[in-house]
């Protein structure tokens, strides 16, 4: 028992980041209306590199308290640039009641909401948008898939992905007729992606671009039965429509047989 108390005694404590202890102290001095105290603190906090866009932007709402307006813009602006992306307090904390009336503080606010949901605010991300809606889906006589679907489209994590719930014959036609696709803009590669999986099991990963005014979608499949490859053609139409084309080839794309021609609808 002694050996193991000696060895808790001789054991390094668990110490605080470096400056969250200033940080800490002038959240304190900041609710107890200590507002120069609670600057110093929080400049302090800056100095060891703890939490600099919510420092900055705590540097800020002190100088709100103290009927300081134009600092208090000044130093909002350093924290939105310095990444600060808390955009729903900003829009509520009652201590930047005065501040959100200053036009200033509009712009800073749209700054914050960019970092918040950097995918909403990319224009990358937001080519696929013409597809979101809910839909009634018609083929042409030419496609084997049946003449009627239903479809779901909708922006998902902060604009970072669309989702799509797709419904042959209807959203009660049962199993064997839904799929669920994601499709997301990859910055690395500058390539949009569809992940689609269907209640069968039947899983396709798709990779594109928007070019020429459509999203095109490629894939190399190989099943039980065949390989070969597939396009997908997304083309937003001039009446609001959108036309979903699939292809597909086993000659190495020397040839091309239709599998789908569709038109999505939007619902009345």
């Amino acid at each position: 028992m002694i050996g193991i108390l000696l060895l808790l005694a001789a054991a390094p404590m668990a110490q605080n980041p470096p400056g969250q202890n200033h940080f800490r102290q002038g959240l304190a001095q900041h609710q107890a209306g200590d507002y120069d105290a609670a600057i110093a603190s929080f400049q302090s906090a800056l100095k060891l590199n703890f939490n600099s866009p919510g420092a900055m932007m705590r540097i800020g709402r002190a100088y709100v308290k103290k009927a300081d307006l134009d600092r208090a813009i000044e130093w909002v602006g350093k924290s939105a640039d310095a990444g600060f992306s808390a955009a729903n307090f900003m829009a509520t904390d009652p201590d930047w009641s005065e501040a959100r009336k200053d036009p200033r503080f509009a712009a800073i606010l749209a700054r914050i909401d960019r970092n918040a949901r950097p995918c909403e605010h990319n224009p990358a991300y937001r080519t696929f948008d013409f597809w979101i809606g809910d839909w009634e889906v018609t083929t042409v006589a030419a496609s084997p898939n049946g003449p009627k679907a239903e479809s779901s489209i909708e922006k998902a994590l902060e604009g970072c992905a669309i989702v799509e719930r797709w419904f042959a014959g209807g959203r009660n036609a049962g199993p064997g007729t839904r799929g669920i696709s994601i499709n997301t803009y990859n910055p690395a590669t500058s390539k949009w992606n569809q992940h689609w999986v269907t209640d069968t099991g039947v899983i396709t990963e798709y990779e594109g671009e928007f070019r020429d005014g459509s999203m095109r979608y490629e894939v190399k499949y190989t099943t039980a039965q065949s390989s070969g490859l597939g396009r997908m053609t997304f083309t937003p139409q001039p009446n609001g429509n959108v036309r979903q084309y699939l292809e597909q080839s086993t000659d190495s794309g020397k040839t091309w047989t239709i599998t789908f021609d569709g038109t999505y609808s939007r619902k009345k």
